[in-house]
């Protein structure tokens, strides 16, 4: 996707916007000047077995979506240009995040160095079974932003060579029933 140009921002190598039942599963995403794969006011979508590779923005990233699945993906070099995290879900929810394998920082500055993301009036997430590792900040991060961000499972998640795991609120939005179990960090 190294030539792919975008007039929008929620745009990718592989674009899901309004729409709803949808399986992306097998592709690789390379060399992408935004997004690799993004879910935008969708639901019913599942993007599992990719492997995203280089891309400005997200990996795979979810906005304003509900029952979707991110399932044994590998993302590595996400998010180059600093902005958006390695997998982020935003204002989603019933959103499962599992058995992705998340690694090597992004080459840019401020939060693409962040692995996986739960943000900003996400509900009902679960993020289980991940690996992530050799990140310059966070692996794991749930951050209530400016909304009401609640119900989130971060279970049985490895994740090393990173800051860890870290749970916030960076702009006074409320942060509720958030749950950390059974993870291995080092």
């Amino acid at each position: 996707a190294a030539g792919l140009s975008t007039s929008e921002y929620f745009q990718g190598v592989f674009t899901l916007s309004s729409v709803s039942y949808v399986k992306v599963q097998g592709f690789r995403f390379i060399n992408s000047v935004a997004f690799g794969a993004v879910v935008y006011k969708s639901h019913h979508i599942e993007i599992s077995g990719n492997s995203v590779y280089n891309t400005r923005y997200s990996g795979i990233g979810v906005w304003n979506s509900r029952h979707v699945i991110v399932d044994g993906n590998d993302v590595e070099y996400a998010a180059t240009s600093g902005e958006q995290e390695c997998i982020s879900v935003s204002q989603s929810s019933a959103v499962q995040v599992s058995r992705n394998h998340v690694h090597n920082n992004a080459r840019g500055g401020s939060g693409g160095d962040v692995g996986i993301d739960i943000k900003n009036g996400s509900f009902d997430v679960l993020v289980k079974a991940n690996h992530v590792h050799n990140l310059s900040t966070l692996c794991l991060y749930v951050d209530a932003y400016e909304e009401w961000t609640h119900d989130i499972v971060l279970d049985g998640n490895l994740v090393h060579d990173c800051a860890g795991i870290a749970v916030a609120s960076e702009r006074g939005g409320l942060l509720d029933r958030v749950t950390v179990q059974n993870n291995v960090v080092f």
